[in-house]
């Protein structure tokens, strides 16, 4: 590992980036480009070599910031580490967290991410300092044959998303999202048979896993909710929805390993999308 250097990706890395993406996570080309369309590699992608090879690699994606309190700070998520089988094992992906860590550290930024599995939760605590969780629910909701739920319905663009989100979250503690964020969100959302919607008095993002409606994000008034649900299934003509709930008292799913930071809010944070 010590003839081994962190840098930036270059657009020459794009093609070596792509295989390997494609070899690590299993996902369509067509995916990755969408990815790389909205957070280029030379602006968002990190790389560990040695001489011509990657050892390495991972995306901090910027832009977002975490509003609470009337104030907001950057945010940087890291999304999709990746280390070819021959160079797992020797500490590669390792160094390139803890080079986020001092990155995030001397620009005042929050670094956080969410874990493929659980088990990498403590990972990132020990190579990233992530050691605080944002926790959450997941509540399997069934389609009511008896129910007629009657709210407004309709498609809607990821800025005009993104405005229905803050106007819902404007009093919690929540990560604004940025317009390349949103976009990057829509397209793997209708990969997904899925989409942005805006839904009664808020809005949601719903996608197709395996016959399974996943409600990434339902913000709607409380009253709502059970309704909105069944517009949701009924929308995709399913059965069942899996709808994601964060932030709240009593959760237990964990969705976010994040690095402490101060002052740190009274209610917990809405850590909002992301792009598993």
């Amino acid at each position: 590992m010590a003839d081994s250097v962190i840098r930036r990706a270059a657009e020459a890395d794009r093609s070596a980036l792509q295989v390997l993406w494609e070899t690590v996570f299993g996902d369509p080309p067509e995916l990755i480009q969408a990815f790389f369309a909205h957070f280029p590699p030379e602006a968002s992608g990190w790389i560990v070599s040695r001489g011509e090879e990657l050892c390495s690699a991972a995306y901090l994606l910027t832009g977002n910031r975490l509003v609470s309190g009337g104030h907001s700070r950057p945010c940087a998520y890291v999304y999709a580490v990746a280390t070819p089988e021959p160079e797992r094992g020797h500490g590669y992906a390792s160094r390139l967290m803890r080079h986020f860590a001092q990155m995030a550290d001397a620009q005042g930024v929050l670094l956080y991410t969410r874990p493929a599995e659980p088990g990498l939760y403590a990972w990132y605590r020990d190579v990233m300092g992530a050691s605080a969780t944002g926790t959450g629910r997941e509540a399997v909701v069934h389609r009511a044959a008896l129910a007629h739920p009657d709210l407004a319905l309709r498609s809607v663009h990821p800025l005009e998303y993104g405005r229905l989100r803050e106007l819902r979250l404007a009093h919690t503690p929540h990560v604004a999202l940025s317009g390349a964020f949103l976009a990057l969100q829509a397209e793997y959302s209708h990969a997904a048979d899925g989409a942005l919607l805006a839904l009664g008095d808020g809005c949601a993002i719903a996608e197709v896993e395996e016959g399974t409606l996943l409600v990434k994000e339902l913000l709607v008034p409380e009253l709502q909710r059970p309704d909105a649900v069944q517009m949701l299934l009924r929308r995709f003509d399913l059965d069942t929805a899996i709808v994601r709930r964060p932030g709240r008292s009593g959760a237990a799913v964990p969705f976010a390993a994040f690095r402490p930071f101060t002052p740190e809010p009274e209610d917990a944070v809405n850590w909002g999308l992301f792009l598993d």
